[in-house]
């Protein structure tokens, strides 16, 4: 279980969530506790990630494989399921990638593949989302 929070703004308000973004139905009450809190879900911004350096791939772990993938991906899957419903024309939907699903990742070979699935993942729903007026973006920072 990944250690998460949701912080969710609201023109000078904010409301903490503590949970798992691993566990769909967190993601679901999340979403719910904002809507009901706020009125409304107008932008989404998935952010939580994880990482392990390995010198090579077959020094990845099956458990860090699929830890990576769920806390790295699964999460921005989750949430934007949940939050579907509530989007209307306006929206935005923003998920944070990273510079390594475009470069050479080196020892973040795990990392960056789940970077590279939301990078599908942005584009995925892109045309059905857009002709509805929401505005689905990732965004790929490099190292920080």
């Amino acid at each position: 279980m990944t250690n998460s929070s949701v912080v969710v703004f609201f023109i000078g308000e904010a409301l903490l969530l503590r949970g798992d973004v691993e566990d769909k139905s967190f993601c679901g009450d999340a979403v719910s506790a904002t809507v009901e809190g706020f009125g409304q879900l107008q932008i989404m911004v998935n952010n939580a990630a994880e990482q392990h350096a390995q010198d090579s791939v077959t020094d990845i772990a099956e458990e860090q494989l699929f830890r990576t993938f769920r806390s790295n991906f699964n999460g921005y899957f989750f949430m934007v399921q949940a939050g579907r419903p509530h989007l209307s024309r306006g929206a935005s939907i923003i998920c944070t990638t990273s510079v390594t699903a475009y470069r050479r990742p080196d020892l973040l070979i795990d990392y960056a593949s789940t970077k590279g699935a939301i990078v599908s993942f942005v584009r995925a729903p892109y045309s059905a989302l857009a002709a509805e007026g929401i505005r689905v973006k990732g965004v790929a920072p490099g190292p920080i």
